[in-house]
């Protein structure tokens, strides 16, 4: 299989923030992948109570300071000189309601969102319900940890990937998470990116057959324990985890608890013919 081959575009992204610090290294991670894919940003402005002051996501202070706009450039530059298009809107509740909502009405390809749980008494009690966003949209969603190591560094906009871990535990079709590792390392990646595939448990079927792998380095890694346990201990060591939609509730337990930046990608549809 090439490596490109039936892997669709990302040409829009939802960024859903609630204005808190851990939402503004993840505005990082979604303007930074809009200006490499060229793809359009929607930015919702979400509605919960946060400590500590306020970040809203400033776009062209953002791109000044990184190095790509000036400081005083009008609003139409950020089309005009970097082909990026951003739109802000207020979402309608927390994160995980105002990107329900959005989806339904748009669908995007890709959604990033912090990973720091969602407001309200069960904050405590559930940490990782924020999880659920990734069931709310078709595409893809980035859950970017609230404390951890990220590929983008906000304060230059520098992208930083040397290390993808692709998980592969009770994966019906294990070359979509892998078709987009590959993608990310060539899209992200440094000279030289190293790709893990982990297996939990004894793996039930070799690694699917992408064709010439690209430069790098490759190697297949297995865990006898629990599922969540291995993606903890790969988050603590990688700059990218990658892994089709699990269980909710083992991503709800595992989420909170990721070093690293997850990719979420959807389950494939099963046909019924």
């Amino acid at each position: 299989m090439d490596a490109g081959a039936n892997l669709p575009d990302i040409s829009s992204i939802l960024f859903a923030t609630n204005k808190s610090s851990a939402s503004h290294e993840a505005f990082a991670h979604a303007l930074a992948v809009a200006l490499v894919r060229r793809a359009s940003l929607t930015i919702l402005e979400c509605k919960e109570r946060v400590r500590g002051p306020a970040i809203s996501p400033a776009v062209r202070r953002t791109l000044a300071g990184w190095g790509l706009l000036s400081p005083r450039a009008a609003r139409r530059e950020v089309a005009e000189k970097l082909g990026l298009r951003v739109v802000k809107q207020p979402g309608r509740g927390h994160r995980l309601k105002a990107v329900t909502r959005y989806a339904y009405e748009e669908p995007t390809d890709l959604v990033v969102v912090s990973s720091e749980p969602l407001p309200g008494w069960r904050r405590v009690l559930r940490p990782g319900r924020v999880a659920r966003i990734c069931e709310a949209t078709p595409g893809m969603t980035l859950f970017v940890p609230r404390d951890g190591q990220g590929l983008v560094s906000a304060e230059d906009g520098t992208l930083s990937l040397q290390h993808i871990v692709v998980v592969l535990d009770e994966v019906p079709e294990p070359e979509v998470p892998l078709l987009r590792a590959l993608d990310a390392a060539k899209a992200y990646g440094d000279a030289e990116v190293r790709i893990t595939r982990l297996h939990v448990g004894e793996p039930s079927a070799p690694p699917p057959d992408l064709g010439a792998e690209p430069d790098g380095v490759w190697e297949d890694r297995h865990h006898e324990g629990s599922a969540e346990d291995a993606w903890i201990a790969a988050s603590e060591e990688a700059d990218l985890l990658v892994m089709s939609r699990p269980a909710r509730k083992r991503l709800e337990r595992a989420l909170p608890k990721l070093a690293c930046p997850t990719l979420v990608i959807p389950a494939p549809t099963v046909s019924t013919d």
